[in-house]
């Protein structure tokens, strides 16, 4: 014991024990403190100290302890919590800074294989599980209902890095980062089967939300912007949506996936934004495309397609060779000696209902815009390089007499005939 009154009071006639649960700031009673634990201490004075900042406890092995709480609880009370330790703090001035509990492990060497400054441990080993939730460690927070402005985050993560710290390049259990999580344990595989990495409970998909209408996306604030993850609903790829519950969209303006991008590269080497590159190896395979699909059950506007590629060229903009706004390429090789091939394929299907409506064609071209007739004057309806003329050839002089054939076409909506003939030469 630690006398700490120079006065003895009525305290002492019933005991040390009582003295010291007795002792009071007033110091009228008397009283003694447990060497640093006091009692009802005074305004501004430290409750308990165990070592401090220049003369610390020094913990001989890993065993020993300078705080040590072993409790047991058979309570089957399911709606109020079981507390070992409770810590309560009350904040009332403006403008303070503070938390209710703080651990800090300072390392003046290297550790081992792994250091923390707080641990939430909870052992299943023994039970049979829960009937609710349960976590090793729980952060909440309850909102004040004066809808106070600020910065709020139930749980804060902050690297600090000082001027003097340089790091390492690492990947996977070599690297910085501001999450660590792991699966251990010989069982680790059934977590491999059916755990998930986020469970996210409590809120209402719509539009504007944090979670999206069709829970796509999850709004997320970076620096002073606000971004969106995507979320995939197809394993081991990007989905948005499926056949079944594809993605609502409520506005023209929606776009599911949206890519701009700005390039002032002057390679010769070409850019592209986007790439698929696919590589069949098995026989039989058929495809290999990039599709892009779109289906109506109604009557549309002005105009509809499912793939669109154009190009706009500002007032000095050009290309110093061949400008495109799609291009179809196809590289042959001594094994496409069978099958038919096409740089370009069209297809027009024609099931068993199906009619022509005003002006069906395998191909639509148009002219548009202010200075149309421009292309009138010096345009040609194709450009067909990397040819010669000869006998026999894709391109050769025609001695034949008359045609044997037309082809139909429609030029600026008049129907004219182009003349083939059957005779190659």
């Amino acid at each position: 014991m630690e006398t700490i009154t120079k006065h003895i009071g009525e305290g002492f006639a019933r005991g040390e024990l009582y003295a010291c649960l007795a002792y009071d700031s007033t110091d009228q009673f008397g009283g003694k403190a447990v060497k640093q634990i006091r009692f009802n201490p005074t305004s501004g004075a430290t409750a308990i100290i165990i070592g401090d900042s220049t003369t610390a406890i020094t913990l001989a092995t890993y065993a020993q302890r300078a705080i040590s709480i072993y409790t047991t609880c058979a309570s089957t009370d399911g709606s109020n919590t079981v507390l070992p330790v409770y810590i309560n703090a009350t904040m009332s001035g403006t403008g303070g800074v503070g938390r209710a509990f703080e651990a800090k492990l300072t390392v003046s060497g290297k550790l081992g294989s792994w250091g923390n400054a707080l641990k939430g441990y909870t052992d299943l080993t023994g039970g049979t599980g829960s009937a609710g939730l349960i976590s090793a460690v729980c952060a909440e927070m309850k909102m004040s209902a004066s809808g106070t402005l600020g910065t709020f985050g139930v749980v804060e993560l902050e690297l600090v890095c000082p001027t003097s710290w340089t790091s390492g390049a690492g990947v996977g259990t070599n690297c910085i980062s501001l999450i660590y999580a792991q699966v251990s344990g010989t069982t680790a595989s059934q977590f491999d089967t059916n755990g998930f990495y986020l469970n996210l409970q409590g809120h209402t998909a719509a539009a504007g939300k944090f979670v999206s209408l069709t829970s796509q996306t999850l709004k997320c604030a970076i620096s002073a912007s606000t971004r969106y993850l995507v979320l995939s609903q197809t394993e081991d790829g990007l989905g948005l949506g499926t056949s079944g519950t594809p993605q609502v969209v409520t506005y023209d303006g929606a776009k599911p996936l949206s890519i701009y991008t700005t390039c002032a590269s002057t390679s010769a080497t070409s850019y592209e934004p986007v790439l698929f590159y696919t590589t069949l190896t098995g026989i039989g395979q058929t495809g290999g495309r990039v599709r892009a699909f779109m289906t109506a059950n109604v009557a549309l506007g002005g105009w509809s397609n499912a793939l669109k590629g154009e190009v706009t060229y500002g007032a000095t903009g050009r290309t110093t060779g061949l400008g495109s706004a799609i291009c179809a390429e196809m590289t042959m090789s001594a094994g496409t000696s069978s099958g038919t091939y096409a740089p370009l394929e069209i297809e027009l299907n024609m099931g068993a209902s199906g009619v022509t409506g005003t002006a069906t064609s395998l191909m639509y071209m148009s002219i548009n815009d202010a200075a149309a007739t421009a292309f009138d004057t010096s345009g040609y309806i194709m450009d067909i390089a990397g040819v010669s003329v000869a006998s026999g050839k894709v391109f050769q002089v025609n001695t034949a007499a008359a045609a044997t054939h037309a082809l139909r076409i429609r030029v600026a909506g008049t129907a004219y005939y182009m003349m083939l003939t059957s005779a190659g030469a």
